[in-house]
């Protein structure tokens, strides 16, 4: 089987090869991606791959994903290669390269893993190869396909129908549709920007047949609704003017029952709070229990509170049976993509929650309701950041700019520590007036 290689050079000219090169008539290859079972990682390889190849360079574009990383397949490390990833937005570009692979016609290439803070989908895939003579191979299409599937080309590879989410032009502002085509029950994020001297006044969405769409608000310029099968147009109507004060939720200064959070402890104002607002009680009548570690179940049952609830759905993980008072609280969290268990159906409901678990639920949760997910703080300062899980990592940095998880001491961040009552207590009521006030 001939070998071939793939100089170490080869990168910097690929990266400079024009935009468009020759056309070589040689079949497509195909894009095979398999995904895991939370769908924020899809493992990449190229199948029908022409026997004069020596590199690839593939963008992709997606939907849903977020702070995109890639990790070359060991294959390819092992053969001295080495990949570069560029991405803006919802669009990835690869360029990989490797020290010597067999590849003939027909034959397939293990690219290695495409990873994002969130589940995404492929949506469409364009690339080129460079043969022996260094030319281009430029396509006019590539395919694409999940591992068992037809394969599309240039467009979603899911089955389902994508239906266009209109906005209609406005003065005084503009509203941002995220995502701007999505197929029915997904849900789509309105974002208002009104102009210097304006604000927005009314926003109304309907269905192709002039069906008013039901709103979801989640502040004064950011609304959801869940897509109909069917093309969506938005109206917003700006107004010139000072935009009028909403009624802030206030605390609740209620006098505590417990005698283990006297008022010179620095939890008592954080459990004030959550107990004033119903979102947490105490282990007894008189007691909260402030030293006592949370679990994973507790947490998700507090922010199901906040949520008023909603009906759902048995919860998928075998660990969760529907007697336990968290049951209705995991199926809510599993079902809006702000909790996905360890894997193998389990969800460790009873266990002690760390810190950068809680980060990350929070982190989720904030971005299922719409909340601002700006801030990324430097957590190399905290001596022990090399322990942080790399799923918590972008969370915890959010967490920590947004002054929900600061360090357990000047130096120290213990990502894997348990999280007591009070510091729930205390993250809760800085996410309610920093993140959702």
């Amino acid at each position: 089987m001939k070998k071939i290689r793939f100089p170490a050079l080869f990168l910097a000219f690929l990266l400079a090869l024009p935009a468009a090169g020759t056309v070589y008539a040689v079949d497509s290859p195909t894009l095979v991606y398999s995904s895991n079972s939370k769908g924020d990682q899809q493992t990449l390889k190229l199948d029908g791959l022409p026997s004069d190849c020596y590199g690839v360079q593939l963008t992709i574009s997606t939907e849903g994903g977020k702070n995109f990383r890639f990790d070359p397949d060991r294959t390819l490390s092992k053969n001295n290669g080495y990949s570069v990833e560029k991405h803006s937005n919802d669009t990835v570009t690869l360029y990989i390269t490797a020290g010597e692979s067999s590849q003939n016609t027909g034959s397939s290439l293990t690219l290695g893993t495409l990873s994002s803070d969130k589940a995404f989908s492929i949506e469409s895939v364009s690339g080129r190869l460079v043969n022996s003579d260094m030319k281009d191979q430029t396509y006019s299409r590539i395919s694409f396909k999940e591992d068992g599937k037809s394969s599309g080309s240039g467009t979603s590879s899911d089955s389902s129908k994508r239906y266009a989410v209109e906005v209609r032009v406005t003065r005084g502002g503009e509203v941002e549709a995220s995502p701007s085509h999505a197929g029915r029950g997904t849900k789509i994020t309105l974002t208002a920007a009104p102009d210097e001297g304006y604000y927005l006044d009314d926003l109304t969405v309907y269905d192709e047949d002039d069906n008013e769409i039901e709103l979801t608000e989640q502040n004064s310029r950011r609304y959801t609704f869940t897509m109909p099968a069917s093309d969506v147009r938005v109206e917003p109507i700006f107004v010139s003017g000072e935009e009028p004060e909403r009624p802030e939720t206030p605390d609740i200064p209620v006098s505590l029952p417990f005698r283990d959070v006297p008022q010179s402890e620095w939890f008592y104002s954080a459990v004030q709070y959550v107990y004033g607002n119903g979102m947490m009680s105490g282990t007894a009548p008189d007691l909260f229990s402030p030293n006592v570690t949370t679990t994973r179940g507790m947490i998700v049952t507090i922010l199901y509170r906040l949520e008023g609830r909603p009906a759902v759905s048995a919860a998928p993980f075998r660990d969760v049976p529907a007697s336990q008072y968290y049951a209705g609280a995991v199926a809510w969290a599993s079902e809006n993509g702000i909790v996905s268990g360890y894997g193998d159906g389990l969800f460790g409901p009873e266990d002690t929650i760390t810190r950068e678990q809680m980060a990350s639920i929070l982190y989720r949760y904030a971005d299922y309701k719409g909340y601002d997910m700006s801030g990324s703080a430097d957590l190399s300062v905290y001596v022990d950041a090399g322990k942080i899980s790399p799923y918590a990592m972008t969370a915890l940095q959010w967490a920590n700019a947004n002054g929900l998880v600061s360090g357990t001491t000047p130096e120290t961040l213990t990502p894997n520590g348990s999280a007591t009552r009070a510091q729930v207590a205390s993250i809760l009521m800085r996410f309610c007036k920093n993140i959702a006030g």
